[in-house]
């Protein structure tokens, strides 16, 4: 017998029993996966049985599934990878753009406020005070233009790492979710 997680039974039995056929006359030796259990959790433990006429189609028939899943598993760390570059990238590409419209109002809010310190000095306080207002001004669209870049890298990210599973089977939920997070990242 070998031990594997219920997860990799689907791998083992493969697309219309295309592996298991395999794994059976590569091997010489009968293999028989339990069926699927839907109540069972991915980690729990399901038992193949192997049976041959020597020891050591046994052996070989073990090694040709752990070969197999281990294959798959390299594949699927693989994807799993290459995913999350392309999303580092696209995280990456969403704070760039944010960042540089908070910088642009960071940097005119410098100005103004340099300004405002140079018209102060000279005596014309009306001046001043306008251009310190608009200082002022641009430090709010800076906190809006923070506020903003923070909800949209949490929204990509909340998409990419559980978005596709929850939409399907939640609809319109995940879109609610997203919504019901906004307040709790705003500055």
């Amino acid at each position: 017998t070998l031990q594997i997680q219920c997860s990799e039974q689907k791998y083992v039995i493969g697309t219309g029993g295309k592996n298991i056929r395999k794994l059976r006359e590569d091997s010489g030796a009968e293999i028989r996966v339990p069926p699927p259990n839907s109540e069972a959790s991915p980690d729990d433990w399901a038992t193949i049985t192997i049976y041959a006429d020597s020891d050591a189609k046994v052996e070989h028939a073990k090694v040709l599934i752990q070969r197999l899943l281990s294959s798959i598993h390299e594949e699927r760390e693989e994807e799993r990878r290459r995913r999350l570059e392309e999303y580092t990238k696209h995280t990456d590409a969403v704070y760039k753009k944010h960042q540089a419209k908070v910088d642009k109002c960071a940097q005119k809010r410098a100005d103004y406020f340099q300004r405002a310190a140079e018209a102060f000095e000279k005596g014309e306080k009306a001046l001043a005070k306008e251009l310190s207002e608009k200082g002022h001004e641009e430090t709010r669209k800076m906190k809006d233009a923070q506020a903003h870049a923070a909800f949209s890298i949490y929204k990509a990210k909340y998409v990419e790492l559980c978005g596709r599973t929850r939409k399907k089977q939640e609809g319109q939920g995940t879109k609610k979710n997203i919504a019901s997070h906004r307040d709790t990242i705003l500055f």
